[in-house]
């Protein structure tokens, strides 16, 4: 049986099959209420600490052939395997947090099955894929591809940045993406902004699982996160090469989108879901011209909920952001024993030994201030 570490989605599935974890779902299912129906009661059950299993629907009314996927993630057990790291919080916390700070870069390969089938130009038809909604459809404004893993080459410090965004279907070969003005890759899109230019950007639907995990640490600007697979994986992650660009993606994922982020045209983007309980306004955002796209034989779409949680976004935004913040008080503070959040990942609670904690007179206000730098400041204590 295949273990850790997984290098597709196809070997993480059969791996969870045989342990049980993985509900097939062979009735008809629709895109635009039957999977999010299935992830809310999933994530509600995980909740409350029961095992809800992952999932696989292999029925999708209007999609012959194509299969999708969500809730590997609900887990504290499923999230572990990923990892290969310990099930105990504790010893979780003292095994992933320091290899956050290591590098193990990417090999890359000529070809791998990322590329087994490909589409340029006119063959590019992106309603074709199995894109759900996350919300009510009388509410939402279009479907949303939530588990694109994006990737874009700063122009001037040459490295490449890899985040998991949120992409909007606009027609058979354009889509929305938002991009908070906070995150890294909003000041890559600046800079070939100022250069006139587009921006290439490469999406990635359905790598394998430890992908998605490292995507939502919180790195510094010029550390690729593809150099964390590595440091789990203790192996190299192979990547190859775009069609159409220098970009590098992993190669055993099961679709890569291939475009261009415009310099100066924008989408109107929204209402989404969002993980507060309420519908984004409708918005200005990036537009993307789509080039190519690659894709696995009989490929597999990953879908990730957006909005309310109990989810599996926010189960695994939420862990790797309690692990990048242990990481770094952990060198400021003596005596930081844990780091967690709530559901919405908003409040956050640092367990600090009483020792230190009653011989340092506002240690609390320091290390509020200090979780501020390291991650955002809408962040309470």
């Amino acid at each position: 049986m295949t273990t850790f570490p997984f290098k597709s989605m196809r070997e993480w599935l059969s791996f969870i099959d045989k342990k049980d974890e993985l509900l097939h779902i062979t009735d008809e299912i629709d895109l635009r209420t039957d999977i999010t129906g299935v992830h809310h009661f999933l994530s509600d059950e995980a909740k409350w600490g029961k095992n809800s299993p992952a999932v696989i629907f292999e029925n999708i009314k209007g999609y012959p052939g194509w299969r999708l996927t969500t809730c590997s993630f609900l887990t504290p057990q499923r999230r572990a395997w990923i990892m290969g790291a310990p099930l105990e919080r504790k010893e979780f916390a003292s095994y992933v947090s320091p290899k956050l700070d290591q590098h193990v870069p990417p090999m890359e390969i000529s070809d791998g099955p990322c590329k087994e089938l490909k589409f340029f130009g006119d063959e590019v038809d992106l309603t074709k894929l199995p894109i759900p909604f996350s919300g009510d459809v009388s509410l939402e404004g279009t479907p949303s591809i939530t588990a694109g893993i994006s990737n874009k080459l700063d122009p001037e410090l040459n490295w490449q940045n890899v985040a998991i965004r949120r992409y909007g279907l606009k027609g058979k070969r354009t889509l929305s993406e938002f991009i908070s003005p906070v995150q890294q890759d909003f000041g890559i899109w600046g800079r070939y902004r100022r250069m006139k230019q587009p921006t290439p950007v490469a999406i990635v639907i359905t790598s394998d699982p430890l992908t998605y995990m490292i995507n939502l640490a919180k790195a510094p600007v010029g550390f690729c996160e593809y150099d964390l697979w590595g440091v789990f994986a203790g192996t190299p992650l192979e990547v190859v090469r775009c069609e159409t660009s220098d970009l590098v993606v992993p190669a055993n994922a099961e679709i890569i989108i291939e475009g261009e982020l415009h310099h100066n045209i924008r989408e109107m983007d929204g209402p989404c879901p969002e993980y507060c309980g309420y519908y984004t306004a409708i918005a200005e955002v990036g537009h993307v011209d789509v080039k190519c796209v690659t894709m696995r034989n009989d490929p597999i779409f990953y879908y990730l909920i957006m909005g309310m949680p109990p989810n599996e976004a926010i189960c695994i935004q939420g862990l790797m952001t309690e692990m990048s913040v242990y990481r770094e008080l952990v060198k400021l503070f003596p005596g930081v024993l844990d780091v967690s959040f709530d559901f919405h990942n908003i409040i956050g609670v640092v367990k600090v030994d009483k020792r230190i904690a009653k011989a340092w007179p506002g240690i609390a206000r320091y290390i509020a201030n200090a979780v501020k730098n390291i991650y955002s400041p809408k962040w309470m204590f």
